[in-house]
C-alpha cells in the first residue's frame, strides 16, 4: 500500500531489482510508486500509479524495451505504455519465448518480447519486438496473463 516494491530469492537474471540474491525482501530502488508488479524466469515489470510500465532484468528478446543494459537490475521505462492498469511477464525456461504484455486502461491489450510462437497476438512471428503492439481483437479486456509461450 505504500507504493513501493520489493523482491527477494534467486537474482540469476537480476531480476530482483537489487543486484543480489537475498532470503529476504529488498527495496527496488529507482522505481515508484507501483501499483502491481509481475515476475518472470529472466525478468520483473510492474505498472506504476501513473499508468507506465517499467522492467528489470535481463530482457533477452526486447521484454525491457531495449536489447542490453550495463546494469539490468535498474528499472528502465517500457516505452509506448501510459495508461497501463495490469501486466503480465512470462516465466518461460526458453529466453527466446519469454514477453510481458499489458492491459490498457481502454481495455486494450498491448504486448512485447519475444514472438517465436506469435505470443504477441499481432499475427504475426517475428522473433522479438522490443516495442509494445497491440494485440488483435481485443478490446474488452479485464485481466492479461501469460504463460511460458501464449498469452
Amino acid at each position: 500500500t505504500d507504493g513501493e516494491v520489493r523482491c527477494w530469492g534467486g537474482n540469476r537474471y537480476e531480476q530482483t531489482g537489487t543486484g543480489k540474491s537475498s532470503l529476504l525482501p529488498n527495496l527496488v530502488i529507482g522505481i515508484g510508486p507501483v501499483a502491481s508488479a509481475s515476475g518472470g524466469i529472466s525478468l520483473t515489470s510492474a505498472v506504476l500509479t501513473d499508468g507506465t510500465v517499467w522492467g528489470w532484468g535481463r530482457g533477452f528478446y526486447g521484454q525491457l524495451d531495449d536489447f542490453s543494459s550495463p546494469t539490468p537490475y535498474v528499472p528502465v521505462k517500457v516505452n509506448g505504455i501510459s495508461t497501463a492498469v495490469a501486466v503480465s511477464s512470462s516465466f518461460s525456461g526458453d529466453a527466446d519465448l519469454s514477453h510481458s504484455c499489458a492491459r490498457l486502461a481502454d481495455n486494450t491489450i498491448k504486448c512485447w518480447g519475444a514472438n517465436k510462437l506469435g505470443q504477441l497476438g499481432n499475427g504475426t512471428t517475428s522473433v522479438s519486438s522490443p516495442t509494445p503492439v497491440t494485440v488483435i481483437g481485443i478490446n474488452t479486456a479485464v485481466d492479461v496473463d501469460v504463460g511460458c509461450n501464449q498469452s
